[in-house]
């Protein structure tokens, strides 16, 4: 499931792309700009989609998560504790990323002429959106720490004990791989979330100014990898 949406997520990316090059080159006749914002409209009904439904998937994982008991003997319980937790990261990762490709869609939007107050609109959808985001990262994290840390040594002080991951690698370690992973994907997600909220902010302004903004807007765009990295930021000049 998340490799499909991944996926779908790059074709978006496509599809975005192609729009800004559109408006770029200056090609703004009748027809171009109808399909344009048919496009645009589609962007925004299935990042709509993917948002709602990882931030679902995020509030499910927190409730679970804060309900389950991985205490024990076994270095299997510290696995699936780690597999879960790393799951919801996963989880957050799409829909902070769903959100900022439905940003950038915005963004173009703005550049056609009479869209300001759709914008705004989804602007304010955004950020009800990131809002909750956030606020279920902050549920989540503290629970999976204790989880990772204090559950998994309820029973016996297992750090001492060398073989229940192999390979002579004691459980302290392996605590510490697995906190360490999650957290620089947190930290890398919540990048992208503080990156999100200052450019809506600037673009709700944009769009309150009493002057006219076309000429002078731009959109950000990206270049993504196969790993769904950014690889390079482009800016769109308004028509």
């Amino acid at each position: 499931m998340e490799a499909e949406d991944r996926s779908l997520l790059q074709s978006i990316i496509k599809q975005v792309d192609s729009i800004a090059s559109s408006i770029n080159s200056m090609i703004s006749d009748d027809q171009t700009l109808s399909l344009n914002l048919a496009t645009l409209d589609s962007i925004d009904r299935e990042c709509g989609k993917l948002t709602r439904k990882y931030l679902s998937l995020m509030s499910q994982y927190v409730k679970k998560f804060e309900q389950q008991s991985f205490s024990g003997f076994t270095g299997e319980k510290v696995k699936e504790s780690a597999k879960q937790g790393l799951k919801y990261v996963e989880y957050a990762e799409l829909a902070v990323k769903s959100v900022f490709v439905q940003f950038t869609s915005a963004s173009l939007r703005l550049l056609i002429p009479g869209n300001q107050l759709r914008v705004e609109r989804i602007l304010q959808q955004l950020n009800t959106e990131l809002d909750e985001w956030n606020q279920l990262q902050k549920e989540f994290f503290p629970v999976f720490q204790d989880k990772v840390v204090n559950d998994t040594n309820s029973y016996l002080p297992i750090d001492a004990i060398s073989s229940l991951f192999g390979g002579g690698r004691p459980l302290a370690e392996a605590r510490s791989q697995i906190l360490n992973g999650a957290v620089a994907k947190r930290d890398e997600a919540m990048d992208l979330y503080r990156d999100l909220q200052a450019s809506i902010q600037v673009k709700v302004k944009e769009i309150n100014q009493p002057t006219s903004y076309l000429g002078s807007s731009k959109a950000l765009l990206v270049d993504l990898d196969d790993n769904y990295q950014v690889t390079q930021v482009l800016e769109y000049q308004g028509v």
